[in-house]
Protein backbone atom coordinates (compact mmCIF):
# COMPACT_ATOMS: atom_id res chain seq x y z
CA UNK A 1 0.00 0.00 0.00
CA UNK A 2 1.85 3.21 -0.76
CA UNK A 3 0.48 4.90 2.24
CA UNK A 4 1.98 2.67 4.57
CA UNK A 5 5.31 3.14 2.03
CA UNK A 6 5.09 6.73 2.72
CA UNK A 7 4.91 6.18 6.78
CA UNK A 8 8.17 4.20 6.41
CA UNK A 9 9.84 6.56 4.52
CA UNK A 10 9.11 9.19 7.22
CA UNK A 11 9.96 6.88 10.20
CA UNK A 12 13.22 5.59 8.86
CA UNK A 13 14.10 9.20 9.05
CA UNK A 14 12.62 9.79 12.54
CA UNK A 15 9.39 10.55 12.81
CA UNK A 16 6.12 9.26 14.64
CA UNK A 17 3.02 8.47 14.00
CA UNK A 18 -0.23 7.98 15.59
CA UNK A 19 -3.39 5.61 14.62
CA UNK A 20 -5.26 8.68 13.81
CA UNK A 21 -2.86 9.08 11.16
CA UNK A 22 -1.12 12.34 12.72
CA UNK A 23 2.82 12.14 11.97
CA UNK A 24 5.43 14.63 13.32
CA UNK A 25 8.54 14.48 12.56
CA UNK A 26 12.03 16.71 13.68
CA UNK A 27 15.57 17.22 11.97
CA UNK A 28 17.67 19.96 14.10
CA UNK A 29 20.82 20.70 12.85
CA UNK A 30 23.51 23.11 14.78
CA UNK A 31 26.47 25.14 13.74
CA UNK A 32 29.24 27.19 16.16
CA UNK A 33 26.91 30.19 15.65
CA UNK A 34 22.99 28.96 15.14
CA UNK A 35 21.32 25.82 14.03
CA UNK A 36 17.57 24.93 12.91
CA UNK A 37 14.70 23.38 13.65
CA UNK A 38 12.49 21.42 10.65
CA UNK A 39 9.29 20.52 11.52
CA UNK A 40 7.08 18.02 9.52
CA UNK A 41 3.20 17.71 10.62
CA UNK A 42 0.97 15.57 8.11
CA UNK A 43 -2.24 14.46 8.51
CA UNK A 44 -2.87 11.08 6.76
CA UNK A 45 -6.27 10.01 5.32
CA UNK A 46 -7.41 7.27 3.83
CA UNK A 47 -10.01 7.39 1.59
CA UNK A 48 -10.30 11.07 2.63
CA UNK A 49 -10.64 9.94 6.08
CA UNK A 50 -8.45 9.90 9.36
CA UNK A 51 -7.91 6.19 9.66
CA UNK A 52 -8.54 4.43 13.03
CA UNK A 53 -6.14 2.17 13.59
CA UNK A 54 -2.17 2.01 11.41
CA UNK A 55 0.12 -1.14 12.15
CA UNK A 56 3.32 0.46 13.86
CA UNK A 57 1.67 3.37 15.12
CA UNK A 58 2.44 4.73 18.66
CA UNK A 59 -0.18 7.09 19.89
CA UNK A 60 1.80 7.83 23.04
CA UNK A 61 4.37 9.47 21.73
CA UNK A 62 2.46 12.91 20.53
CA UNK A 63 0.54 14.88 22.48
CA UNK A 64 -2.04 17.59 21.49
CA UNK A 65 -3.03 20.61 23.27
CA UNK A 66 -5.68 22.22 22.20
CA UNK A 67 -6.86 25.69 23.59
CA UNK A 68 -9.47 26.09 26.58
CA UNK A 69 -10.81 29.30 24.91
CA UNK A 70 -11.64 28.48 21.25
CA UNK A 71 -10.71 24.59 20.89
CA UNK A 72 -7.73 25.56 17.98
CA UNK A 73 -4.52 23.99 18.78
CA UNK A 74 -1.92 25.35 20.77
CA UNK A 75 0.81 22.72 20.83
CA UNK A 76 1.80 19.32 19.15
CA UNK A 77 4.84 17.49 20.98
CA UNK A 78 7.19 14.23 19.90
CA UNK A 79 7.82 13.11 23.32
CA UNK A 80 10.94 11.72 22.65
CA UNK A 81 13.23 14.28 23.30
CA UNK A 82 16.50 12.46 22.37
CA UNK A 83 14.98 11.75 19.00
CA UNK A 84 15.71 15.27 17.89
CA UNK A 85 19.17 14.80 17.83
CA UNK A 86 19.99 13.21 14.61
CA UNK A 87 21.46 9.49 14.96
CA UNK A 88 23.45 7.69 11.80
CA UNK A 89 21.55 5.24 9.64
CA UNK A 90 22.79 2.02 8.35
CA UNK A 91 23.39 2.22 4.05
CA UNK A 92 20.71 0.03 2.72
CA UNK A 93 23.05 -3.28 2.38
CA UNK A 94 25.98 -2.13 3.53
CA UNK A 95 28.13 -2.31 6.77
CA UNK A 96 26.91 -0.74 9.79
CA UNK A 97 30.15 0.55 10.46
Amino acid sequence: DDAMKWIEKQVYWGAVYRDDGLLVSFHKTQSEEDGTLSVGVWQILIGGEKPKYLIGSDDDQITVRFSEIDGSVTGINKIKSTELIPSPRPTPGGGGG
